[in-house]
């Protein structure tokens, strides 16, 4: 809940009552990397790669220069949240 950086999705609460456990992100309408690849109507430019690479670079590197470092350990384009 203290991680704040643009490239890293807000974390807001958890439910951990079971049966309904849940964690709750900020909303992102992009919907994620996977599912922007998989529409053959959307053409990605090479600098739409290029910032989508660097932003995730960004992200992974706020986490990764942390006073404790946080690793990912999930990095997949179905992990990538777009807004």
């Amino acid at each position: 809940e203290v991680l704040r950086h643009p490239n890293i999705v807000m974390f807001l609460g958890a439910c951990t009552k079971p049966p309904n456990f849940a964690i709750i992100l900020e909303y992102c309408p992009g919907g994620t990397l996977w599912s922007l690849l998989q529409n053959k109507n959307t053409e990605l430019s090479w600098n739409d790669r290029r910032n989508l690479a660097l932003d995730t670079a960004r992200g992974m590197n706020y986490l990764h220069d942390r006073p404790t470092p946080i690793l990912h350990r999930d990095l997949k384009s179905l992990n990538l949240l777009l807004d």
